[in-house]
């Protein structure tokens, strides 16, 4: 089966809802995902959620994390937050099984009492069940892939229920036409395209970067973000460069193997890993570049948000995203994955070069309008009204 082509980045035709008519024609929207944590996912529901309320939508959102989970990212109080307080570790298969089926029954029950015109799953195990928790309901369901299926695999039984509970969805979206097409060849199925947005709000507060001389990282501390590979490139240019520095946003697993690499590579007092930022944009405008060396993406979120303000950046040329969203030397750096010799190389010519730097931030800055909240919220909106078409 083809992919469905991704929708044009541009703002649909036709006649478009007025601010308080809400979504035509759906005017209840449930929302679903495991927690409202840190992560991309978590953040672009968020920022989607808060944008529909704002637009007169009634937003229920569904979490499996406990009602004491505060999230994360902001949630605008009109958003009916229900934490199912089901996100536990099982010890066993059956335990396991008895748990989701917890979960299929409350929010089954959840979805019943909000009543609404669309239900929007996003992740790949939560997708499953609120598909399983939906059987026999007359709602639409879209399901959300917020990572690349390929480089993140379920294991045997997940992965059997996604093929079999995804062609009940009514609409699958992806954030990649990479993404879109590995759907369609390994799994069969027809997805749409939709990136992730960048609130334009919080773009706008950053005229422009400070220009210092510090190197920005961001995300989980995992094996896939790559941050190993960059220390590596860092250590091979540090002397050349003496009043640069790395800052690494983020938190993980992989924290204390990153920091002894660090003290290894004797980047100490070169390198700092402050934990986990909440406004990624401010942080960034304190920078004078961005590196995002990862193995694997979705959609990287913080290198779209590095190029809204207006930072040069460099990127493994990874799957899936950073090709979608850098035309090569004219708004960014692609570099080989996994190749520190390749991203060092690339790093010491800009970090040598500030009219360079300037020049790729600003047509970074210019690249990316097209992930501009409203468009991408244009984008969701046409998916809910076919899906709410289907029911029909």
């Amino acid at each position: 089966m083809e992919p469905t082509a991704p929708i044009p980045l541009s703002p649909p035709t036709g006649a478009q809802p007025s601010p308080d008519a809400g979504i035509w024609p759906c005017k209840r929207l449930t929302l679903a995902i495991s927690s409202l944590g840190s992560g991309g996912a978590e953040r672009v529901i968020s920022i989607l959620a808060n944008h529909w309320v704002t637009a007169g939508v009634r937003v229920t959102l569904l979490v499996l994390d406990s009602p004491a989970v505060q999230p994360f990212y902001p949630l605008d109080p009109r958003v009916r937050l229900v934490s199912l307080d089901l996100a536990h570790n099982a010890e066993n298969a059956a335990t396991a099984l008895a748990w989701n089926l917890r979960r299929c029954s409350a929010i089954r029950r959840e979805i019943i009492r909000s009543s609404p015109d669309c239900v929007i799953s996003f992740l790949d195990t939560m997708n499953v069940t609120v598909l399983l928790s939906t059987v026999g309901l007359p709602v639409p369901v879209i399901v959300s892939e917020r990572i690349h299926p390929k480089y993140s695999p379920l294991g045997r039984a997940w992965s059997v229920l996604r093929r079999i509970t995804y062609q009940r969805a009514s609409r699958i979206v992806v954030q990649t036409a990479d993404i879109a097409s590995y759907m369609a060849e390994a799994l069969g199925l027809s997805t749409v395209a939709i990136p992730n947005p960048i609130p334009q709000s919080r773009v706008n507060a950053v005229a422009e970067p400070e220009w210092s001389s510090t190197m920005v990282a961001m995300g989980r501390l995992n094996r896939q973000k790559g941050f190993d590979v960059l220390l590596d490139a860092f250590a091979r240019v540090a002397a050349q460069y003496p009043d640069w520095s790395v800052v690494i946003y983020g938190d993980g697993s992989e924290r204390p193997a990153l920091e002894a690499r660090l003290r290894t590579l004797n980047l100490q007092g070169r390198v700092s890993m402050p934990g986990r930022v909440k406004d990624p944009f401010s942080a960034m405008a304190r920078a004078g570049l961005f590196v995002l060396p990862s193995r694997y993406e979705g959609f990287p979120n913080a290198l779209c948000e590095a190029m809204a303000v207006g930072l040069p950046v460099v990127a493994a040329d990874c799957p899936s995203g950073p090709a979608e969203m850098i035309t090569n030397g004219a708004d960014g750096v692609l570099v080989p994955v996994e190749d520190s010799e390749a991203l060092a190389a690339s790093l010491s010519r800009l970090m040598g070069d500030p009219a360079l730097r300037k020049r790729l931030g600003a047509q970074a800055r210019q690249a990316v309008e097209r992930f501009a909240l409203p468009r991408i919220v244009d984008l969701w909106n046409e998916e809910i009204a076919r899906a709410v078409g289907k029911k029909a």
